[in-house]
């Protein structure tokens, strides 16, 4: 993901900076292309973080770097979780590592993080967008959801739905969960889909987000999607200091 918009929501970590390895423990494939990368830190180590923050990866010895939003909720107590799609070299490289495999980490970094502020929360995503939103949820849920929390998810088919398992749990703990489909003449010959269909909007949001104006919204994925509806929360009244977004291409 691209550096988060807009401003500092806390401090970053004191030892961000710092490099470390991590070994892959376990993989999961998460849906069509995606896959799930839970990387343990060699010595162990518990690190505070905020969920939205990421974590910055590289191949032993190698300078060049992707960032990655930490799917897992904080505390890191020794072992975390990335989700990425298969896009690209550098990822085609990840997707080739195996259990026991090492990698560089920094982290964890980032502005861009859930805080406080006592209001209903509404998050809004598409793709592997939703993953910091998994962190959040999950650190939410363990607090016993002190405020109210909505999710509205969109991906191409069902085949690309990131976290399906998760999603489909999430109601019966008290996070409603909107997911559509922007893509239903790509369903399979044995795919189908009872849902909605079509692109995330405002008026979606605001028909079935609980407390709509009186919400904070955190909105990460694609930046057509992101900035679509930061425009369109705006018009329908929601103040600048009350729009959270990550936005990132491709």
């Amino acid at each position: 993901m691209s550096p988060p918009v807009p401003g500092p929501l806390g401090p970053e970590n004191p030892s961000s900076g710092a490099r470390r390895t991590a070994r892959v423990s376990a993989l999961r494939d998460e849906a069509r292309g995606v896959r799930t990368f839970r990387l343990r830190l060699e010595p162990p180590e518990t690190l505070a973080f905020a969920p939205g923050q990421f974590i910055r990866v590289r191949f032993p010895g190698e300078e060049e770097w992707r960032d990655y939003s930490i799917a897992s909720p904080p505390p890191i107590r020794d072992a975390f979780e990335i989700t990425l799609s298969r896009a690209g070299r550098f990822t085609e490289r990840l997707f080739g590592l195996k259990e026991g495999d090492a990698l560089s980490v920094e982290g964890p970094m980032g502005e861009w993080r859930y805080r406080d502020e006592g209001r209903p929360i509404v998050l809004v995503s598409g793709g592997t967008g939703v993953t910091p939103f998994r962190s959040l949820i999950a650190h939410l849920l363990e607090r016993g959801l002190p405020h109210p929390v909505s999710l509205f998810y969109s991906a191409r088919t069902p085949a690309d739905i990131v976290f399906r398992t998760d999603l489909a749990a999430y109601p019966a703990r008290g996070v409603p969960v909107v997911v559509t489909i922007t893509r239903p003449q790509d369903l399979g010959p044995h795919e189908r889909w009872d849902g909605p269909v079509g692109r995330i909007t405002a008026a979606l949001i605001a028909e079935k987000a609980p407390a709509f104006d009186r919400s904070v919204f955190y909105l990460c994925g694609p930046s057509t999607l992101v900035r679509t509806l930061r425009d369109a929360l705006s018009e329908r009244g929601i103040p600048p200091d009350r729009l959270r977004f990550e936005l990132w291409d491709g």
